[in-house]
Order: structure tokens, then C-alpha cells, then sequence
């Protein structure tokens, strides 16, 4: 009896021949969908066109074909058959790109300044506060009493007692000597 020993090297390539072709019509069936979608998008508007120009021919009118923020449509051709719509809902015209580039522009922007201003923000949460401290208001202080008997004056006019005449009253006003209040006698 014979020991097996192995695979020959026949049998490992038409494996891999075998493996291969099965990759390569994986491959082939496998087309990228989207490149699918835009050919037969740009078939069917070659086909479009072609039939508005017929019917332009026919009728003698322009035709003019113009896109919409939904689709498009063809200006010219009243009581028109044709489609307005694209078949793809992800399918846009250049306008439609410019327009999407635009709005994602803006946006950008109102981002950038909204993480400016919360930036902002942050850093006026994060330094430290300073407290004011209201001061309690200093209250007057009392002015120093005088004895009892004291009595107001200036320096120019000694104080009037109660219900006496003014002193210097008349011609002389403001001649008089002043005497301090310990110094009168009583009347």
C-alpha cells in the first residue's frame, strides 16, 4: 500500500483557476450601483430630449429644458407626457450641487460661531467670580454732648434765651462784645 502524501501541484492550480473565475464573475455582477444609476439616469434624459425635440420639431415651439429643486421640467411643451422627476431620489443636477455646497457652507459657518460662543462662554464660567461684598453702612456717630446749662451761640453772637430779646439789637448790630455764658449774671 501506498501512503498519501499530499495534494499535487496539478490539483492546488485548478483550484485556484477554479477560485479565480469565481471572483471575477462575483466581481463582474457586483457593479458599483450608484455608476449603474447615473447611466441609466443620462440614457433616459438622452431619451427625453431626443422627445421634446420631436415634439418641438413638430409643434414649431422652443422647447427649453431647465432643472427644479425637485426634478425637472421641459418649458414649452403644453399638456407634456413626460416624466419631471428623476428615477433616483440621490441623483442632482450641478445647480442642485452648487446650491447642497452652499447650504453646507453656511452651516459650517454657523457652527464655527456657535463653538466660538460657547467657547466663549466656558471660559467666562471657569474664572473664578469675584464676590462683592456690600459694606454695612457706617452709622453717624452722635456728636458729643455739651453740659446741660450750655448754650448755642457762635463765636461772633452769644445764643439768645429762650424768649429774650436779641442782644444788639438795632443801631449797634454786630458791635457788641460777647461774653461767654459763665460770665453773665443772671438778670
Amino acid at each position: 500500500m501506498r501512503a498519501i502524501r499530499g495534494f499535487t501541484l496539478l490539483e492546488l492550480l485548478v483550484v485556484v483557476a477554479i477560485m479565480a473565475l469565481a471572483t471575477a464573475g462575483v466581481g463582474l455582477s457586483l457593479r458599483d450601483s450608484s455608476q449603474t444609476q447615473l447611466e441609466r439616469e443620462a440614457q433616459r434624459l438622452s431619451a427625453l430630449l431626443e422627445s421634446a425635440r420631436a415634439q418641438s420639431r413638430m409643434t414649431a415651439n422652443p422647447v427649453r429644458w431647465t432643472t427644479t429643486p425637485t426634478g425637472f421640467r421641459f418649458d414649452g411643451i403644453t399638456d407634456s407626457e413626460l416624466p419631471t422627476r428623476w428615477l433616483g431620489d440621490d441623483v442632482t443636477t450641478a445647480r442642485q450641487a452648487a446650491e447642497e455646497a452652499a447650504r453646507a457652507t453656511d452651516l459650517d459657518e454657523r457652527r464655527r460661531k456657535a463653538l466660538a460662543e460657547a467657547a466663549a462662554i466656558r471660559s467666562m464660567m471657569s474664572t473664578p467670580a469675584k464676590v462683592l461684598v456690600a459694606k454695612k453702612p457706617e452709622e453717624p456717630k452722635p456728636a458729643p454732648r455739651a453740659a446741660a446749662d450750655a448754650k448755642k451761640g457762635t463765636l461772633h453772637k452769644p445764643a439768645a434765651a429762650p424768649g429774650a430779646a436779641p442782644r444788639n439789637a438795632g443801631a449797634g448790630a454786630g458791635t457788641g462784645s460777647w461774653t461767654a455764658p459763665s460770665a453773665r449774671r443772671p438778670p
